[in-house]
C-alpha cells in the first residue's frame, strides 16, 4: 500500500478510536456500520488497526528486498515482538525496531563478552569492545535523531551494520565456526536494513 494511502487509513483509525471512545460527537456507525453492537465495533477497529500495521510491515520490507534482497527474512523478523504490530504508523514503528535493534544489539555484545572469558580469541574481543558497541551506539544515536532529524538517523541506522560486517570478517578470518555468532551478525546486519527501510517510509510522511 502506498504511503499517502496507508496514512489516510493511519488518520481514518485514529478517528475511530475517537468516536468508539466517545470523544467526538459524530456518527459512530462511520467506522462500524448501522448493525454493529459494542463487540462488534471494538472487532472491526481492531482489524482495521492490524489492516494499517500489517500494511506498512509489507511496504518496510518490500524495501528491504529491493534494497538487499532480504524482504521475507524482514517479514520473519517483525513478527518477532508484539510491539511492531501494535505501531500505529511509521515514526512509532521506526522507534520499535530501534528499541528492538538496539537491545539484541546489547544481547549480542553481552554473549561476545561471556565467551570471550573461555575464548582468547582476538576476533572475539574485537566484536565484544570495538564492532558491537560501534552497532549499539549508531542504533542508540539513530533512535536519539529520530524526531530532530530524520536524515541523520536514517544515515545511522545503516551505519550499524558496519561494525556487524567488521565483526563478520573478524570471526572469518579466524575461522571461528559458531552458529550463535553467525545468526547473531546476520540478524542485527538484518536489523539495520529494516530500520533503515522504516525511518525512509517515515521521512516520507
Amino acid at each position: 500500500m502506498h504511503v499517502s494511502t496507508l496514512r489516510i487509513f493511519s488518520s481514518l483509525l485514529m478517528l475511530c478510536v475517537d468516536l468508539i471512545n466517545g470523544g467526538l460527537g459524530i456518527n459512530r456507525t462511520l467506522c462500524t456500520g448501522p448493525d454493529a453492537d459494542e463487540e462488534g465495533r471494538n472487532f472491526e477497529l481492531i482489524s482495521l488497526h492490524a489492516l494499517v500495521n500489517h500494511d506498512m510491515i509489507e511496504s518496510v520490507c518490500n524495501e528491504v528486498q529491493d534494497n538487499v534482497g532480504f524482504g521475507e527474512e524482514c517479514l520473519q523478523l517483525l513478527s518477532m515482538d508484539s510491539r511492531f504490530n501494535s505501531a500505529s504508523d511509521y515514526h512509532d514503528l521506526s522507534i520499535s525496531i530501534l528499541r528492538f535493534a538496539l537491545a539484541k544489539g546489547i544481547q549480542g555484545q553481552n554473549y561476545f563478552i561471556d565467551i570471550e572469558k573461555t575464548n582468547a580469541s582476538q576476533a572475539i574481543h574485537q566484536c565484544a569492545t570495538i564492532y558491537y558497541n560501534s552497532t549499539i551506539s549508531f542504533f542508540r544515536g539513530a533512535l536519539r535523531d529520530l524526531d530532530v532529524n530524520r536524515d541523520n538517523a536514517n544515515k545511522e541506522a545503516g551505519q550499524a551494520a558496519d561494525g556487524v560486517e567488521s565483526c563478520k570478517i573478524a570471526i572469518d578470518a579466524e575461522k571461528i565456526h559458531n552458529s550463535t555468532i553467525i545468526n547473531m551478525n546476520k540478524m542485527m546486519s538484518l536489523l539495520s536494513d529494516v530500520a533503515f527501510s522504516a525511518i525512509d517510509l517515515y521521512s516520507q510522511e
